[in-house]
């Protein structure tokens, strides 16, 4: 990662944003920020019928059935 950072100018947290967008089709990567939203919100009575369930916070990167 690092020698295409150097090549193209960017960082190699920037190269590797550039590359996984590119490769799944997302818009951007999460946030941390976005990943505690999820949790509080988890957390709430609003989240009550929410049981044993897996969740992707992958800005669509997983493949599912729908």
């Amino acid at each position: 990662m690092a020698p295409q950072a150097e090549r193209s100018g960017q960082s190699s947290e920037e190269v590797l944003q550039a590359i996984s967008i590119a490769r799944h089709g997302i818009r951007s990567l999460g946030t941390p920020e976005e990943v505690t939203e999820l949790s509080v919100f988890l957390c709430t009575p609003k989240a009550c019928h929410i049981h044993g369930t897996a969740t992707s916070l992958d800005g669509g990167a997983t493949k599912s059935l729908s």
